[in-house]
């Protein structure tokens, strides 16, 4: 995305986030995990921003983004990773689950039908396929089957959700998928799903689960 070159630095710092989860994620270190980025980084980056030129035109939207690309790819996805903590099975029911229902709404948003018939159709497809997974695997990844059926029937509209979120800040940030070069911006959009299915289902997990 098109970003100031004075804010550069910043950027930097925020790459050291992923090291830093990482670090609190391998040792179960919850509390402080659940707070770094929301906290402690989101309030690092405007300082870095600010201390990085006199020019101050444009630093709204460079801390938008940077916070929001922290936000999204190592804040909520490190809820995935976390989870590995509990059983590494419950990871891979999730990526399996959501790469289901990524291939059903790809499919589906490829067709020129209404948008709500899309919606419909990704749904009604892919629950009976996400709840087989997600109850296939309740023995390895330890979540019970009730609860495991539940987390089968909400991960096709987790992942219909995070498609329409993520291709309309994708649009807004200048990532269009037509426009791009092969092997350029298509992380955002595969990645989208477990973006969103991360933080939903660690959470079930620990307050329902766990």
């Amino acid at each position: 995305v098109d970003i100031r070159l004075q804010d550069r630095f910043a950027i930097l710092i925020a790459y050291t986030s992923v090291p830093f989860m990482m670090h609190l994620i391998y040792y179960n270190l919850y509390n402080i995990f659940i707070i770094s980025i929301p906290v402690y980084y989101f309030l690092l980056i405007p300082l870095l921003v600010a201390l990085g030129g006199k020019i101050s035109e444009g630093a709204i939207s460079s801390i938008g983004i940077i916070c929001l690309g922290m936000f999204l790819f190592v804040f909520c996805l490190g809820h995935l990773v976390y989870m590995s903590n509990f059983s590494i099975w419950m990871t891979g029911t999730i990526v399996i689950g959501v790469s289901v229902c990524d291939v059903i709404s790809f499919i589906a948003f490829r067709s020129r039908m209404a948008e709500w018939i899309k919606i419909v159709i990704i749904y009604v497809v892919s629950i009976p396929f996400t709840v087989a997974v997600s109850i296939g695997f309740s023995g390895w990844s330890g979540i019970p089957m009730p609860h495991s059926a539940i987390l089968g029937a909400l991960l096709p509209a987790i992942v219909i959700g995070a498609r329409y979120v993520i291709r309309y800040v994708s649009k807004d940030l200048g990532v269009i998928e037509e426009d791009l070069r092969p092997g350029r911006g298509a992380i955002i959009t595969y990645l989208g799903s477990l973006v969103f299915a991360g933080p939903i289902f660690l959470h079930y997990i620990r307050y329902f689960v766990r």
